[in-house]
């Protein structure tokens, strides 16, 4: 098994990822030499999405168990967005996202009286991972793939998901105990 560093200086861009430098007039093979941080950044894989109050220890979490990668947080989405993305290079391999999944799962329980939840959300533009704290129901304002919550009772959550949630916003609803 290669280690770490030569995981990073073996690394070969996706062909998406070389279509993008490409259009953006990046010579990636003289990057890798020149500028070897923003090399990183421009090949690092998405991994999880987080609140950004949730950054640091889960910045701290993924250093501990991942200790030779590169971890960033790049700003992505609208300037308001109530996540951020945390980047890792090189990427991942199955095996490594096994742990990390685990890693993160843990995490979400150990966090204090905060009801901060782990999920690996299946979509059609494929695969994402979330770390995140539950949006208040007072505070939710019709954003979508958000979880809100904590209600008081299972019912109190289908009350407030009946009233605010209806099917022409193409939004669902699902209640978790």
């Amino acid at each position: 098994m290669a280690s770490e560093p030569e995981k990073r200086s073996a690394y070969e861009p996706t062909p998406a990822v070389r279509r993008k430098a490409e259009a953006a007039g990046i010579d990636l093979d003289a990057l890798r030499q020149s500028d070897p941080t923003t090399y990183a950044m421009f090949n690092a894989q998405r991994t999880v999405q987080v609140n950004p109050e949730l950054k640091e220890v889960v910045g701290r979490a993924l250093f501990a168990a991942f200790p030779e990668r590169q971890i960033f947080d790049i700003p992505q989405g609208a300037p308001d967005s109530q996540m951020l993305s945390l980047f890792i290079f090189p990427p991942l391999d199955s095996d490594e996202l096994v742990r990390f999944d685990a890693v993160l799962a843990e995490l979400a329980t150990l966090l204090p009286a905060q009801y901060a939840f782990y999920r690996v959300v299946t979509a059609t533009v494929g695969e994402r991972r979330e770390l995140a704290l539950p949006v208040a129901p007072d505070s939710w304002r019709g954003q979508a793939g958000v979880m809100v919550g904590p209600f008081e009772s299972e019912a109190a959550a289908k009350i407030w998901s009946e009233a605010h949630v209806d099917a022409p916003s193409g939004l669902v609803s699902d209640v978790l105990p």
